[in-house]
């Protein structure tokens, strides 16, 4: 199918393309969806920059892997984090600041260093 001035394809039913293969190229794409699912075993997206705006965005991972140069989270209220451990190892420094903290166990509370600096 070819045309000089753009196609159009208008149905009030189900307009479906069943293919082995399907590519699609464009100068620029936009998609409008009021509902979309997406059913796959691979996705990747790959691009020079990424946005994504959400209102909610709600995720269900069985196992999620990051590797980042350099990572940066602006949280206004609360960020919380519950889970079965967390082991957090930093090769050089780790600081952690606030106006008030509170370290608190069940049962042992361990500080370990070469030198221990209280105050």
């Amino acid at each position: 199918m070819r045309a000089r001035d753009g196609v159009d394809i208008v149905t009030p039913g189900t307009l479906r393309a069943v293919s082995d293969r399907v590519e699609v190229q464009a100068r620029e794409a936009e998609a409008s969806f009021e509902g979309a699912r997406f059913l796959g075993g691979l996705v990747e997206v790959e691009g020079g920059r990424v946005r994504l705006v959400a209102e909610v965005l709600d995720q269900t991972v069985d196992r999620l892997t990051q590797r980042i140069g350099r990572a940066y989270r602006f949280i206004e209220e609360v960020d919380q984090l519950r889970a079965g451990g967390i082991d957090y190892v930093a090769r050089r420094l780790l600081e952690l600041r606030g106006e008030h903290a509170s370290v608190s166990a069940d049962g042992l509370v361990k500080v370990d260093g070469a030198q221990i600096h209280v105050g």
